[in-house]
């Protein structure tokens, strides 16, 4: 009979014991699954909540224990918190590779127009065909002309003018006419000279027969971009490379001896009284002053011509290179034989 009141009081304790449990879960607000009544105890209804369920719980309660423990099985996640997604700046990526890693090489510059080949200068004289063995005959214009103006200081030339002057004037000056041919482009090496004939034009005389000589030059001189108006028989002032009285190359380059360097024997003499073609005829002299340019080229300095210098009113003008009728030029006819 003890044994049965010990009984009864136990059920009515875990009966008890349950409502009070579902009482404070309804009071606390959240949803509370029943605790699992012994097997002989009433069934009782579960409470129903307004508030929604947590995502997982699962109840560990006993009868001996008045507290029950709920522990949540959910995730570090919650569901109460919303998701974000990182944005993307937050994720590290690789800087975008550079189009190329090479050095990147100039285009090689193109011309707009295609280089000019090196100019070459022109031949004084034309080269010409000859046949060997036997004598042949060319005639060449001259390479570069001038006039010498006696003056104290050498300040007076004629280097592109038309005219040539040689002999003394009226205000008892003297002048000298210089002129050279380039015989190197017509006239093989080698070549043996037979004849040379030398021909200026006379376009102003004053005077009456006047004997006129050639003389082998010396030295080099110029002829400058100097150019005098009028007759031209006073000159006009030195150019730049222009022969003077005094200088071979104006304006500091000179002449051994005032008047021009040359040879004090004529290598030919002629006489000239009128205006008109007047030509010194081959001599030996003339012959070998050809002969001496074939064979050494660079002391070709051509001839001085010299009129009459002990009488007054003797100069003559002659026609340059420059002078506007080709045919009145001066001209040198060559006869030569080449080499076998």
């Amino acid at each position: 009979m003890q044994f049965s009141s010990l009984s009864i009081s136990r059920r009515q304790f875990a009966i008890t014991l349950g409502i009070a449990v579902m009482a404070l879960a309804a009071a606390c607000g959240s949803e509370s699954p029943a605790a699992t009544s012994p097997p002989d105890s009433p069934t009782q209804p579960a409470p129903t909540s307004t508030t929604p369920p947590p995502a997982t719980s699962t109840p560990n309660s006993t009868a001996s224990d008045p507290t029950p423990t709920t522990q949540p099985t959910s995730t570090a996640t919650s569901a109460a918190a919303p998701t974000a997604t990182p944005p993307a700046a937050a994720t590290p990526t690789s800087p975008p590779a550079p189009a190329s890693t090479q050095t990147p090489v100039p285009p090689t510059a193109v011309p707009a127009t295609a280089v000019p080949p090196t100019p070459v200068p022109p031949t004084a004289t034309p080269n010409v065909v000859f046949t060997p063995g036997v004598p042949n005959t060319v005639e060449l214009a001259a390479s570069k002309d001038n006039t010498l103006y006696e003056s104290q200081v050498g300040a007076s030339s004629n280097g592109a003018g038309q005219g040539l002057f040689a002999g003394k004037t009226n205000n008892n000056v003297r002048r000298r006419a210089l002129v050279q041919f380039d015989i190197s482009g017509a006239v093989p090496t080698g070549a043996t000279i037979e004849s040379v004939e030398l021909t200026l034009t006379v376009n102003r005389t004053v005077t009456q027969l006047q004997p006129f000589t050639v003389h082998r030059v010396t030295s080099d001189w110029g002829e400058g971009a100097s150019d005098a108006a009028a007759n031209e028989g006073r000159g006009i002032a030195a150019q730049p490379g222009d022969a003077t009285w005094l200088h071979t190359f104006s304006p500091d380059q000179s002449w051994q001896t005032p008047g021009g360097d040359f040879l004090s024997t004529a290598s030919g003499q002629i006489n000239i009284i009128a205006n008109g073609d007047y030509t010194w005829p081959s001599s030996p002299s003339l012959v070998a002053d050809v002969q001496a340019w074939v064979d050494d080229p660079g002391s070709n300095f051509g001839w001085i011509v010299i009129g009459d210098e002990a009488e007054q009113k003797s100069a003559k003008r002659f026609a340059s290179r420059e002078f506007t009728s080709a045919s009145d030029r001066p001209k040198l006819v060559i006869t030569f034989t080449p080499p076998s």
